[in-house]
Parts: structure tokens; sequence; C-alpha cells
């Protein structure tokens, strides 16, 4: 990095703070999700497991025998019978479905659990723990309430605006970013001769379960700056100078 930085014409420290540009780069492109889209079916089967859209039969059988059951139980195939009345949100009260969602969600990693994911013994029924809500609903619900998550984990790793460097993100994973405030820390203790360290530290909840992975990309980056040895170093300098680095 010495022999990069000298002969390149370039102060130590800026080149560094190239490599930590560099890194920023890296981890938000493998930091999952890999894109909106899956983001957004990964969000959809999460709240699938706490969610369960009723079909217009269903209703519609409930209303010709009269009035709502009290409990509603499923069958052993699946097959809903009757629901309890605290999971009975056909009108599709979006306070409810914020709390049955939080109710559900893991401290540990923020993921829901599977609700009801109990097993049927032949010959038993068991309540249904579910919130059962309109058609539609949970795509309304993740458009309202989750939406603007998806990408959070990414945006940790996006270098804040005082450091000059600029990270290269989605506008998706920008725009998660912006919804929320501090979610990356930079610390500058390095002075112009390099002497010092940078560090940038993610700040989201739950990224910690993903080590292994930001361990890979700190790993790909060492590596990539062990190849600016030798001739592949002459290389980097020879397109520095010719403008195309």
């Amino acid at each position: 990095m010495e022999r990069f930085a000298r002969e390149t014409g370039q102060e130590l420290k800026d080149v560094f703070e190239d490599q930590m540009r560099l890194a920023s780069n890296d981890l938000v492109r493998w930091m999952p999700p890999k894109s909106k889209t899956q983001g957004v079916n990964a969000v959809e089967v999460g709240l699938g497991n706490v969610f369960t859209e009723y079909d217009s039969f269903v209703l519609e059988s409930w209303e010709s025998v009269g009035p709502v059951p009290a409990t509603v139980i499923r069958t052993k195939r699946g097959a809903i019978i009757a629901v309890d009345a605290a999971h009975y949100n056909i009108e599709e009260n979006q306070g409810r479905m914020i709390q049955q969602h939080q109710k559900n969600r893991l401290k540990s990693n923020g993921r829901v659990t599977k609700a009801g994911s109990y097993g049927r013994e032949i010959g038993r029924w068991k309540s249904i723990n579910r919130q059962l809500v309109p058609t539609g609903a949970i795509k309304r619900y993740r458009k309202k309430h989750v939406d603007h998550k998806i990408g959070m984990l990414k945006a940790g790793w996006i270098l804040p605006e005082k450091t000059g460097l600029k990270t290269r993100a989605p506008a998706w994973v920008q725009r998660a970013g912006s919804s929320f405030r501090n979610l990356s820390e930079y610390s500058d203790q390095m002075d112009m001769f390099a002497s010092g360290f940078l560090k940038l530290t993610n700040k989201v909840r739950h990224v910690a379960r993903h080590g292994r992975l930001i361990s890979l990309a700190v790993r790909k980056r060492n590596a990539a700056l062990n190849r600016f040895a030798g001739r592949t170093l002459d290389r980097m300098i020879d397109k520095f100078n010719a403008g195309r680095v």
C-alpha cells in the first residue's frame, strides 16, 4: 500500500480511505437480501407464518349460518373450521395486525415464528393461532409497515456523509438508510501518514447473525489488497496513471 501510494503520488491516508470505501461497497453488495424482490418475498413468507388470508367460501359459509363462532378450529389437514375472537380480523384492523406481528417476532433475530406450527395428532383439533385476515391484507400490511425496512442491514454498511466517502448502494437500500438514523458508525483515528485506524460499524440490530458473511467480505477485500504485490501492483499503477482506476 505504501508503494502504491508513493508511485501514484497519493497520500497514504487517501489510499487507505479508498480501500475502506471499496470494502463498504462489498459489504453492501454481499449483505442479504441480494435484491429488493428477494427481500419482499422473504417478508411475505414470514408474514404468512402469522397471518392466514381467509377464503371467500369460508366467510360465506359463516354468514349463511349466522354469527361468527367464538372458536374456529383447524382440522389435521389444515382446513379452517373455527377461530377464536382474538385472531378473527376480517375487518383488517392494522393495529391488530401489528400486535400479532410483534407478538410472534423473535428477539434474537427479528424473524417471525411459525404461529400454529404444532403437530396435529390423529383425532385431535387445535385452535388456530394465526390471525385470519382478508385476501390481499398481507401485501397491504407489508407495503405500509415493512417495505421501508427492507435493506436496513445493507444500509448499515453505508459510510456516513461526514466521511466524504460515497458508498455505492442501490436506490432501495439508500431509501432504507434514509428512513432511519445512525445505522452506521465511523471512526477515523488516522493521521495523514496512515498511523492509527479507520473503523466502520454496522449498528443495525440482528446484523451479528450474519457474522460469517461479514468475515468473508473482509477476507475477500484483504485478498484483493494482497494482489497489489509484484506485477499486479505495477499494472495497477499503470492503469492509475492512464486514468482507468
